[in-house]
């Protein structure tokens, strides 16, 4: 009898088949795209959005293009804040994008609608990079275009993704990153997993690694999700499979390599200067807040309900019915969503891994997730056409077909309909496909920024000496950013300025910091309260006046008797030299240019040491061992000042010649593009057709060695590596009153826990206090051993408390009526307690010193209980946490 699948009907079906779903993956390509195009419209036509930080990567990718044509991918730019390291702190391949389709104009093409072309290239790119993930790892055109479709709709949030977050305020770059992410691990699924024999072919592997490295180029967040993804899906694919766990590791492991190689050039670089980065990290809520969100419906924040209960839906589905690759994106999706929550944060204890964990905005993992999250809503919306087409009816063709297929269908539109009518409430709401292309509601104010940028232009190219423009506006107005593109002349922004990791940039507008930064020109479209400059000109809105500018502002001067002479100042050559006359005693040179590591400081002919000095104030002076050492990544929660140390200096200068020179080759960049070209080779040995085979026939070998005791074996080592962290951060803890929760030394509390708090820009562990209105919440700790007394004292217990950063920066959040109280009694009695300390917390930056005497009660183990009551009518949410140095418990 023969088989069905080889009877002339079903010969002659197969080709139509193929033919329709080929046509259904072209239309949901298509469809993708349309939406996308349609909701920027008119940015692909060369049109530039103008809302929110797009000035501002639009600014940056110029500078960066101007840099490209000085033959360098990294370099110094003086063009904002005192200089900073352009194309090395932030991601370059946005910059890339912007300088390839600039040049492939060919001169046709302005800047900002290369910059349009570049945004359209990502916006379009990230949902296409999503379809296409979900197409590899086996999920149907339908679904898959429905879940490029879901993430374009999706309102979404600050740091959330989204139409909000996208492409209303211009970070484009994470979302991309994600979704690049995704399909880079969906490649690897599909290289590995699939269905021929089990072999390892480099040229299958290749498209991930080249995905996963243009993830790292794109945004930051993209490493920990390669980092954690690669291991879970070898794990995924190998175990009781086919393909075996050895093949699995060894080729997640060749990806994850050749990824990390193709990208070295920028990461280790940025790695080996990562000291000079701010320090943005950022906790998010809370699980049970986001499980109290997800219990109606929403995964994140202005998700619409109906598809927020279809990503529940398709998530049961991939991990019940799909395969091993939908298995691990519905883990994984889930492991990122989780991930964001605070207390699951401090639950893992993370930061006692690795450092760099306290830096991460956790809130962006939901963004991270989410390409997976919608293509699992699109699995729940084709979950009835699924089950009536091939569950139910599997002998009953005929009630399948005619049946089945029908009702699947009727219920998926029904759904569709029910959501879509629900969105269209949120596309209303959030102004979804409505992107600003007008600065403000001046339409003359592009051409009157224009006719400024000309104007300041001309006197750029007829100046003496170096100097800056100062463009002030509101904290997140970026309207006057791309100025530069005119004017050429380099920029100071007062307030926030986004596109830029770099430590030193200051954002307030003292006098004695604009001298520093040598304004020659101040330029806003208000009054500028903090100069009596007269008014020179202005264009429209636009107001410029002659600044209090001084023509012998140097690029150096003495703090000190003396004199300081400028033989050359040559950013583009990399190079500042000048010459110090009659330095007297104690004098110090002051270079009015930020600190970065690549600058090397010579007198003469001998290499010195440059520290760094605060550019207004007296503050201490600090070494680049301090910086590498981590120990000035504290601050002030508010706008940097300019207070704190950022300027290069040289103590005790005396007569003669000094030369600072950028070093553009320093050993991190040979490191990097050695890997970058190891990488390429292997990449060009795996796919050219006389060597591939060899390459593949090493790989298997490498895989061979790999057998189930060796992968038991690594396991072990890997296992006791990261226990042994664990166990390094539990000791350097464990005499903390946070460590006594974990060592079971807390014998009563009540609104108080063990969490994360975020205390001079540092995400650091801490006992927060939460009393509810009127009531008080304390924390008992049972057994503490201060010490002997020696001359009638006892050794007091030391510790802090501290206000979040969250709370100081909220005007309406207030300490008023709040009292913190700390007493002590000894250990096993019953009698009352003896008040120690009574704070009444103010509203300061920072660890607040919380001593606490002893004396009061005689030698021996000691309860201490610390409270916080709240008065009865409470202020706004106010996070106060604390932590005291308790030693080892009595008898422990």
């Amino acid at each position: 009898m023969s088989e069905p699948a080889k009877s002339p009907e079903n010969a002659a079906a197969r080709p139509l088949a193929a033919w329709g779903r080929r046509a259904l993956w072209l239309l949901a390509y298509a469809g993708v795209s349309y939406v996308a195009l349609t909701l920027i419209w008119p940015a692909p036509t060369g049109e530039m959005p103008l809302s929110a930080d797009h000035m501002v990567h639009l600014a940056r990718a110029w500078m960066y293009l101007e840099q490209l044509g000085r033959g360098h991918l990294v370099g110094w730019s003086p063009n904002w804040y005192f200089g900073f390291p352009l194309g090395e702190l932030y991601p370059p391949l946005g910059d890339l994008l912007f300088a390839a389709i600039h040049t492939l104009g060919g001169g046709l093409l302005s800047h900002p609608q290369a910059y349009a072309l570049t945004f359209t290239a990502a916006y379009v790119g990230h949902a296409l990079a999503t379809v296409r993930a979900a197409q590899l790892l086996g999920v149907g055109p339908i679904a898959a275009g429905l879940a490029g479709a879901f993430l374009l709709g999706d309102p979404g949030a600050i740091r959330e993704g989204g139409w909000i977050f996208t492409a209303k305020y211009a970070v484009w770059f994470q979302p991309l990153a994600c979704s690049l992410a995704w399909w880079g691990l969906a490649s690897v699924s599909a290289a590995l997993d699939h269905g021929r024999r089990a072999q390892l072919e480099l040229r299958r592997l290749a498209p991930a690694a080249l995905l996963l490295g243009a993830a790292l180029l794109t945004h930051p967040i993209a490493l920990p999700m390669i980092a954690a993804g690669l291991p879970l899906l070898a794990l995924f694919l190998g175990i009781r499979s086919r393909l075996g766990i050895g093949r699995a590791l060894v080729g997640g492991g060749l990806v994850g390599g050749l990824a990390f190689a193709l990208a070295s050039w920028w990461v280790v670089p940025l790695l080996a200067h990562r000291h000079w980065m701010s320090t943005y990290g950022q906790l998010y809520i809370s699980l049970e807040r986001g499980l109290e969100r997800l219990a109606d419906g929403q995964w994140s924040q202005n998700m619409v309900v109906g598809v927020g209960v279809m990503v529940a839906l398709g998530l049961l589905r991939a991990l019940l019915i799909g395969g091993r690759g939908l298995r691990f994106l519905a883990v994984f999706a889930l492991l990122l969503y989780v991930g964001a929550y605070a207390d699951v944060f401090f639950a893992l204890r993370l930061d006692w891994l690795a450092e760099g964990f306290r830096s991460i905005q956790y809130q962006r993992f939901i963004t991270c997730a989410k390409p997976a999250l919608f293509i699992a809503a699109g699995l729940g919306f084709t979950l009835p056409w699924s089950l009536f087409d091939r569950r139910w009816w599997p002998r009953f063709e005929g009630a399948r077909r005619y049946v089945g297929r029908p009702l699947g269908l009727l219920i998926c539109v029904a759904l569709l309909d029910e959501v879509v009518t629900e969105h269209r409430v949120e596309v209303v709401r959030h102004d979804i496909g409505e992107l600003r292309f007008d600065r403000r509601d001046d339409p003359e104010f592009d051409r009157d920024l224009r006719r400024f940028g000309a104007w300041a232009g001309e006197r750029w190219a007829a100046r003496e000496r170096f100097y800056r423009l100062a463009l002030r506006a509101p904290q997140h107005d970026h309207s006057l950013v791309d100025s530069i593109l005119w004017s050429h002349t380099p920029s100071y922004k007062l307030g926030f300025t986004p596109g830029e990791t770099f430590a030193h940039k200051p954002e307030r507008g003292s006098a004695e910091l604009l001298r520093r930064l040598r304004i020659r020109y101040a330029v806003s479209t208000g009054d500028w309260v903090s100069s009596d400059a007269p008014e020179v000109i202005r264009f429209g809105d636009i107001k410029v006046w002659d600044y209090a500018y001084d023509r012998y502002n140097a690029v150096a001067e003495l703090d000190g008797p003396g004199e300081v002479e400028v033989l050359e100042e040559d950013y583009d050559a990399g190079l500042i030299q000048v010459r110090v006359r009659d330095a007297g005693p104690g004098a110090r040179l002051v270079f009015n240019v930020a600190g970065y590591p690549r600058w090397q400081l010579f007198r003469g002919e001998r290499e010195l040491e440059w520290v760094e000095v605060p550019a207004i104030g007296a503050g201490r002076p600090a070494t680049q061992e301090e910086r590498r050492a981590g120990l000035l990544r504290e601050g002030p929660p508010g706008a940097p000042s300019g207070s704190e140390p950022m300027l290069m200096a040289v103590p005790g200068a005396r007569d003669g010649v000094y030369t600072l020179r950028y070093r553009y080759w320093v050993p991190a960049d040979v490191l990097g593009l050695g890997g970058l070209l190891v990488a390429l080779l292997l990449l060009g040995l795996g796919v050219h057709p006389r060597t591939r085979a060899r390459v593949d026939r090493g790989l298997e070998r490498v895989a061979a060695l790999l057998r189930p005791r060796v992968v038991i074996a690594l396991g072990a080592v890997l296992v006791i590596a990261v226990g042994g962290r664990y166990y390094l951060g539990y000791r350097s803890e464990s005499g903390s009153a946070v460590g006594w929760f974990y060592r079971g030394g807390v014998a009563e509390l009540g609104d108080a826990e063990p969490a994360m708090i975020k205390v001079s820009r540092i995400i650091r562990p801490a006992v927060l206090l939460r009393p509810e209105e009127g009531e008080q919440a304390w924390v008992t700790f049972s057994g503490v051993d201060p010490g002997r007394s020696i001359g009638g004292r006892r050794p007091p217990l030391v510790g802090w408390y501290a206000t979040s950063d969250e709370t100081f920066k909220r005007k309406k959040a207030s300490p008023r009526g709040l009292v913190l109280k700390v007493a002590i009694r000894p250990t096993g009695s019953a009698g009352p307690f003896t008040p120690a300390v009574t704070v009444r917390p103010q509203k300061v930056w920072g660890e607040q010193l919380l001593e606490i005497p002893t004396d009061a009660v005689p030698d021996g183990p000691i309860d201490v209980v610390v409270m916080l009551r709240a008065p009865e009518r409470a202020p706004a949410t106010y996070t106060l946490g604390f932590n005291l140095q308790l030693g080892a418990p009595s008898g422990g």
